[in-house]
């Protein structure tokens, strides 16, 4: 758990416009250490006719981090997930100071999709997406 927020900032994504839309969705912590608290949405995730989920998934930090030269205490993610193969991608990642404004972002739409490793923070996120759900409209 406590190498979740290494992953997501060397892997996630995203705009200022995805945090904003984001900030006031209902969370659900997931996840807990002495460094920080995870969130899911509390939708898990939507499923589309392609079969990929998306997920909002979102850290806080109880101690300011820093990504290029801007200190931040929350980063929010889109991840997409192909649950049948195994794998993920992070589309979207927007990192925001204490007072909620976005300090960095790094959108990556063109993400290729990478298999999941065993005992991975994206395993464990995983766990709460790749569930049986009634399949939403593909976009």
């Amino acid at each position: 758990m406590k190498n979740i927020a290494v992953f997501l900032l060397a892997a996630l994504t995203a705009t200022s416009t995805f945090a904003a839309a984001a900030d006031g969705r209902d969370w659900v912590p997931v996840g807990k250490s002495e460094s920080e608290t995870v969130y899911l949405q509390r939708t898990a995730a939507t499923i589309y006719a392609n079969g990929e989920r998306h997920a909002l998934v979102k850290s806080e930090f109880v101690n300011p981090r820093e990504v290029s030269g801007n200190f931040f205490k929350t980063m929010m993610a889109q991840v997409v997930f192909d649950c049948d193969r195994n794998q993920s991608k992070i589309t979207q990642t927007d990192f925001l100071d204490a007072d909620g404004k976005v300090v960095y972002s790094d959108p990556q739409p063109d993400a290729a999709f990478a298999p999941i490793a065993a005992d991975s923070e994206t395993a464990f996120i995983q766990g709460f997406v790749c569930i049986n759900k009634k399949q939403s409209p593909a976009k």
